[in-house]
C-alpha cells in the first residue's frame, strides 16, 4: 500500500511540476525584465496552480472511475470496501491537493496579487514607501470585502443557513464570485481578443492607429516641455529676487 500511495502521490506531483517548469520558461521569455523576482515568481506560482487544477483533474477522474470499479459489493476482511486503506490515503491526499491549490490560489488572487501590482505601480523611491502605497491603495478594496464577507456571514448566521463548516461557505462564495468576474469578462474577452488579433494582422490600420497615437505623444510632449520652461522661468525669477538681499547681507 505504501508503494501504491508512492506512485499515486509521483502521479500527481508529476503534472503540476511540468507545469511549473513550463510556465516559468515560457513566462522567462516573454515577460518583462523591470518587476522583482518577488513578483515573477508569484506570476509563475498563479499561473502554475491555474494550470495545475487541468492536470490534477484527469488524476482524480480516473482514480474515481478505478475505486468505483474496483469496489466490491460485498466486502470480506481482506478486501473492505472502497480498496481499503490505500484508496483512503490516495483520496486524503487527492483531498489536501485541491485544499492546497485552493488556499494558495486565494492568498495570491486576494492578497498578494493586488498588493504587488500597486507595489510594482507606485512612483515612490524606497520600498517601505512603495509598500505603504500598495497598502494604502488597496485599503478601500480590501474594506468593501470584510464588510460585505462580515455582513454575508452574519446574515447566514442569523437566518440558520449555516448547516456545514465554514470552510465550505467560503469555497461557495468564492466560486460564485469567480463565475460572477467570468460571466462579466467572458463577452469582452470573445469579442475585444480576435477583434484585437483581426487588427494586428492589418498593417495599415496599425499604421493609421500610430499615426494618430504619434501626434497626441507629440501635442502632450510640447504642453510638458512648456510647463517645463514655465517652471524653469519661476525658478530664474526666484534666484533673481534672491541675488539682491543676499548682495545686501
Amino acid at each position: 500500500r505504501m508503494v501504491e500511495l508512492s506512485r499515486d502521490a509521483a502521479l500527481l506531483i508529476c503534472g503540476p511540476t511540468s507545469v511549473f517548469l513550463l510556465t516559468t520558461c515560457t513566462l522567462f521569455r516573454f515577460a518583462e525584465r523591470r518587476p522583482n523576482c518577488l513578483s515573477f515568481l508569484t506570476s509563475v506560482l498563479g499561473v502554475t496552480l491555474s494550470f495545475s487544477i487541468v492536470a490534477v483533474v484527469p488524476y482524480d477522474v480516473w482514480h474515481a472511475l478505478a475505486a468505483q470499479k474496483g469496489a466490491s459489493p460485498t466486502p470480506t476482511p481482506q478486501q473492505p470496501p472502497g480498496g481499503g486503506g490505500g484508496e483512503a490515503q490516495t483520496a486524503s491526499l487527492l483531498r489536501r491537493s485541491w485544499a492546497a491549490i485552493y488556499w494558495t490560489t486565494t492568498l495570491l488572487c486576494y492578497l498578494l496579487c493586488p498588493v504587488l501590482m500597486e507595489f510594482e505601480a507606485s512612483g515612490d523611491f524606497t520600498v517601505s514607501a512603495r509598500l505603504r502605497t500598495s497598502l494604502r491603495r488597496n485599503a478601500a478594496f480590501y474594506a468593501v470585502y470584510i464588510v460585505a464577507g462580515s455582513a454575508a456571514l452574519v446574515w447566514l448566521i442569523v437566518s440558520g443557513e449555516v448547516h456545514t463548516d465554514l470552510e465550505s461557505w467560503c469555497i461557495a462564495a468564492s466560486n460564485a464570485w469567480g463565475l460572477l468576474v467570468l460571466t462579466v469578462l467572458m463577452g469582452f474577452g470573445l469579442v475585444g481578443v480576435p477583434r484585437h488579433l483581426w487588427r494586428l494582422a492589418d498593417p495599415q490600420e496599425q499604421l493609421q492607429r500610430l499615426y494618430v497615437s504619434a501626434v497626441m505623444k507629440d501635442e502632450l510632449r510640447l504642453s510638458r516641455l512648456f510647463e517645463l520652461q514655465d517652471a524653469m522661468d519661476q525658478v530664474r525669477a526666484e534666484l533673481t529676487l534672491q541675488q539682491p538681499a543676499s548682495a545686501a547681507a
